[in-house]
C-alpha cells in the first residue's frame, strides 16, 4: 500500500498571502491542475499531471514526484521506468524524513545528492528544489 499525501498543516498567514498574491495566470494554472488531479484515479496519470503542471508553473526542465514506501522513495522516469532511492542516502529522503524544503544550487556539491539517479536516467541534474 502506498501512502501519498500532500499535507497542508502549518500553513501560515504569510503563506496564504503569498498564495493570494500569485499572478492570475499562475493561479489559473494551479486551479486547472488541481481540477484535473481531482478527477484522476490512476497513480501514474496523477504523477504525469503533477510533473507536467510543476514544470509549466515553475518553468523547470524536469520534475519528479517520489512516493515514500518504508525506507525507500520511488518515482517513474519519462519512459515509466521505476527509480528507487534509499531515504537515508538522498536529498529526497532527507526532505521526506525532516519535512524540510531544500533549495540546492549545485546538486553535485551536496553530499546528500544521490548521483545514481542521473546514471540510471542519463539526465545531468544541475540544481534542485525539493519539497516534502
Amino acid at each position: 500500500e502506498i501512502d501519498f499525501t500532500i499535507p497542508l498543516t502549518g500553513v501560515t498567514q504569510e503563506g496564504i498571502s503569498s498564495f493570494n498574491n500569485l499572478a492570475p495566470a499562475v493561479l489559473h494554472k494551479l486551479v486547472v491542475l488541481v481540477s484535473r488531479l481531482s478527477e484522476e484515479t490512476d497513480v501514474l496519470r496523477c504523477n504525469y499531471l503533477i510533473v507536467a503542471g510543476v514544470c509549466e508553473i515553475l518553468k523547470c526542465v524536469r520534475a519528479s514526484v517520489f512516493l515514500v514506501e518504508g525506507k525507500t522513495a520511488r518515482t517513474f522516469d519519462d519512459d515509466g521506468i521505476v527509480i528507487n532511492v534509499p531515504l537515508d542516502k538522498s536529498l529526497v529522503g532527507y526532505a521526506a524524513l525532516t519535512s524540510r524544503v531544500l533549495n540546492i544550487p549545485d546538486a553535485y556539491c551536496d553530499p546528500r545528492f544521490n548521483k545514481e539517479v542521473d546514471k540510471e536516467t542519463g539526465f545531468k541534474t544541475k540544481n534542485l528544489l525539493v519539497y516534502p
